[in-house]
């Protein structure tokens, strides 16, 4: 009976909360050349940041994400960019290490995690980033 009812209450909490950040990210002054996505949300981030503390997540990137917390835990990291200083450096050494790379680095080097910063690059690059299997 209560698994029935759980859908119900997890949309209306949902419309609830959709209704709270409406009002949260009404911004105090708004200028009409400003687009209101551009508009602070700081109490908005807060409170979802209060709620990820209790394990509710609003979206499905956040629960998605959540599964990585603590995952490599006393475990060294690495951040790689992209500079010319990438061709000095023997990256073989990082093989059993976890790295985070940015942008093209995967045409040097395959990253445990890779992240697409330049939005750019993202839309000039997509068909190689998404054959890209690292």
């Amino acid at each position: 009976m209560k698994a029935s009812n759980r859908p119900v209450k997890t949309a209306k909490i949902r419309s609830h909360l959709q209704s709270v950040k409406r009002r949260l990210c009404r911004p105090f002054y708004h200028h009409p050349a400003i687009p209101r996505a551009a508009t602070s949300c700081v109490l908005w981030q807060w409170l979802r940041y209060q709620l990820s503390g209790h394990n509710i997540f609003l979206s499905k990137n956040e629960r998605s994400l959540s599964r990585l917390h603590d995952q490599y835990a006393g475990r060294r990291a690495f951040i790689l960019g992209n500079g010319p200083s990438l061709n000095r450096h023997d990256l073989t050494k990082l093989s059993s290490e976890v790295t985070f790379g940015v942008n093209n680095i995967f045409l040097k080097y395959a990253p445990t995690y890779y992240v697409v910063e330049d939005y750019l690059m993202a839309e000039d690059r997509s068909a190689v980033i998404n054959a890209y299997n690292g």
